[in-house]
């Protein structure tokens, strides 16, 4: 996994969306000022969500009865409660606040279908280019895994 560690370094945006068993990013390799999206069951270890300025979840309930989760991971040992967390609805619907300054590092812990995200993403997308709205974003030079 090191071929990912210059990559998540230098990344303003981190979201995965594995079925992996157990963690394999690194805590230390996020940048204080991203924003991370954890949309499969346990791609960071719980030092990650701890270390995060945010901590959204899309439903509190749903994810700490997810085995794998870190948040119900952290939940259970006693190190997290409901209300170090924010529901992303509420941030969504201007109830609560998300990052407040340009230094704080988000994290997003998802268990939806990702397929689900996806259709919605690009939904959102398609609206933002229709109202002239958002940048482009230059993602690669070349894709790493072709």
């Amino acid at each position: 996994m090191k071929e990912l560690q210059p990559s998540v370094e230098s990344a303003d945006l981190i979201v995965t969306m594995t079925n992996c068993q157990k963690p394999f990013m690194k805590t230390e390799w996020l940048p204080k000022n991203a924003t991370v999206i954890q949309m499969g069951p346990c791609e960071f270890e719980t030092d990650a969500l701890e270390a995060a300025d945010v901590l959204l979840v899309d439903n509190w309930f749903q994810i700490t009865g997810s085995a794998h989760s870190p948040v119900a991971i952290l939940h259970k040992e006693g190190n997290l409660q409901q209300e170090d967390t924010t529901e992303l609805r509420y941030v969504v619907a201007g109830m609560a606040e998300g990052r407040q300054n340009e230094d704080q590092q988000v994290m997003y812990c998802s268990l939806g279908l990702g397929a689900m995200d996806m259709i919605i993403a690009n939904q959102i997308y398609k609206n933002a280019k229709e109202m002239g709205i958002g940048q482009k974003l230059m993602l690669w030079d070349a894709p790493k895994w072709v």
